[in-house]
């Protein structure tokens, strides 16, 4: 019996594991069998030996207590549809609770990793969404505020700005210079009939420099 134990050893050794489980389980070592069926990491080897040990349990060659062992022993290879098929099917039910309980805990806590990344997740959606939403009005308020002063923005076919710095009619229109004409001419009229070089609001006298004086203008003292 030892000599096929350390043969079943050596077949495990070598990732041979059906062979060692086969030995194992001819020569009756429950145990031996259940490590190498973990040891293999195969969902199909693990509840292989799970539905052995129930035909062996109704032949009653096997303990019950082998069912709970496996579980335990096996938990991450054996599928709970399986646990709860052969546990209703063979009235196992009471030897597959604490498998069921640490299933349903190993669920929760999955869940609860899933719905904190899903929160992670969504919180760093918001946040993307709310920093494009900053960067564009900054956008809107640099655009704004790249617009001259002074000028009205109006647009539309055949319409032109239009300019509110100088004066149209001369830089003064009761005195202070005459405008140019090219200034006159954009303005839309002549010369601005008030506006004179030096002068008054009304310009020179049109009788010369005194009507009534000694030093006549152009045509001299109109009375001497």
């Amino acid at each position: 019996l030892e000599f096929r134990r350390i043969a079943a050893h050596l077949y495990r050794s070598n990732k041979r594991y059906p062979y060692s489980i086969r030995l194992s389980k001819n020569d009756g070592l429950w145990q031996d069998a259940m490590e190498t069926a973990a040891l293999s990491e195969d969902s199909q080897l693990a509840e292989e030996l799970l539905r052995f040990f129930v035909e062996n349990i109704q032949k009653d060659s096997a303990p019950k207590s082998c069912f709970a062992a496996c579980l335990f022993t096996c938990f991450e290879l054996i599928r709970p549809d399986v646990v709860l098929e052969l546990s209703w099917r063979y009235g196992l039910v009471e030897f597959a609770m604490p498998y069921m309980v640490q299933t349903f805990r190993t669920f929760n806590n999955k869940l609860d990793t899933l719905y904190d990344k899903i929160e992670v997740q969504q919180q760093k959606i918001e946040d993307d969404a709310k920093a494009a939403d900053d960067a564009k009005k900054k956008q809107i308020d640099q655009a704004a505020n790249m617009i001259a002063p002074g000028r009205l923005m109006i647009t539309g076919p055949g319409v032109q700005p239009v300019q509110f710095g100088a004066n149209q009619f001369g830089a003064n229109q009761f005195g202070g210079g005459a405008p140019s004409p090219a200034a006159a001419s954009a303005a839309g009229g002549g010369v601005n009939p008030y506006a004179a070089s030096g002068a008054a609001a009304f310009g020179a006298n049109p009788y010369g420099a005194n009507q009534f004086g000694a030093s006549g203008g152009a045509g001299g003292n109109m009375f001497g």
